[in-house]
């Protein structure tokens, strides 16, 4: 049986490679791949527990699994917005489910900050099989994680 991981962001997906930040074009963290958002909205991409969720909100990381985590990330840089734009749905240590709303952002703001869009979903200790081509829509199989047991 493989985990599927669902699309945190509807739009165009993007290889990893393709991302400007060397941690995650060169998988330094992890495999995974990236979104360019059409939309402001992030959903949980599988059940687990947040492990961590700063307050800027431009990003969240969930333990699936003993070794496995999983990181999204919105944007590139978007550290430096000191939250503006961004609005925190969830909190460190819950419990979430699939498809639950983690974040609220604006694509506009993070535009205007001179920030690049492009969001790098990551999984952190095991391989994965990308299932989504081209575009994806929020809450679609986004890839599957291989060799491990959840």
């Amino acid at each position: 049986m493989s985990i599927i991981i669902y699309s945190p962001i509807t739009g165009k997906l993007v290889p990893i490679e393709s991302v400007s930040d060397p941690v995650f074009s060169e998988k330094m963290l992890g495999d995974g791949v990236a979104i360019l958002p059409e939309e402001g909205v992030v959903l949980a991409p599988a059940s687990g527990t947040i492990s961590a969720l700063p307050a800027s909100g431009h990003a969240f990381g969930m333990i699936l699994a003993p070794g496995v985590e999983l990181l999204v990330h919105v944007g590139i840089d978007t550290v430096d917005m000191n939250g503006e734009g961004f609005t925190l749905l969830a909190a460190k240590d819950q419990q979430i489910e699939t498809g639950q709303r983690m974040i609220e952002f604006s694509i506009d703001a993070i535009k205007a900050a001179g920030k690049d869009t492009i969001s790098p979903v990551v999984l952190i200790g095991a391989e994965i099989n990308v299932l989504a081509k081209d575009y994806v829509e929020a809450g679609e199989p986004l890839f599957e994680i291989i060799g491990v047991e959840l």
